[in-house]
């Protein structure tokens, strides 16, 4: 690539995932983080595309190597306990890892433009670990906050069928 352009590049690398090309764009966002490694939205979207392609290990990665430069960065905080969730998966409930990741939740702001996001996970991290009350507490703080949000909706199904309610499930998502 000629232009060494870090907008571009980005911009390169999302058309690329847009037009199905993920490993083209995830290969382009690893040559733009080994050359400028305190690159906040390149790390972002790199780890947000290993996320979205079920590599939640090099997402984690991603996410901590850009908290070493910006211990505060919110949406980094955000990947990072999204794909701890996605890596540990159904196992969060007997492992020592759910404490860490429910650490990293609870440090998340509580109000601010993120605050759906945030909720949100605190939504999946209960579901994750079989916490269906905490979980059904979250949907309803989504529901208060976004009520009109597709991610609201799934959250909504995502619940109805962890307590095996499936038609309310296909019903949910029918009206969305």
């Amino acid at each position: 690539l000629g232009n060494k352009n870090p907008r571009l590049r980005i911009t390169l690398a999302q058309t690329l995932a847009q037009l199905g090309d993920d490993i083209s764009a995830i290969n382009q966002m690893r040559a733009l983080v080994s050359e400028e490694p305190e690159l906040a939205d390149a790390r972002l979207y790199l780890a947000t595309l290993l996320i979205q392609n079920n590599e939640p290990t090099g997402a984690v990665q991603q996410c901590e190597d850009l908290l070493q430069f910006a211990p505060d960065h919110i949406h980094a905080r955000q990947l990072l306990a999204q794909a701890q969730i996605q890596m540990y998966g159904s196992r969060l409930a007997q492992d020592t890892a759910a404490r860490q990741i429910k650490n990293l939740i609870l440090s998340l702001p509580k109000d601010g433009p993120d605050l759906v996001k945030t909720v949100l996970l605190k939504f999946q991290f209960s579901l994750q670990t079989g916490d269906l009350a905490a979980a059904k507490d979250f949907l309803t703080q989504l529901e208060n906050i976004a009520p009109d949000e597709t991610e609201t909706a799934i959250a909504a199904a995502d619940l109805f069928i962890a307590q095996d309610k499936h038609s309310a499930a296909v019903e949910k998502l029918k009206t969305a």
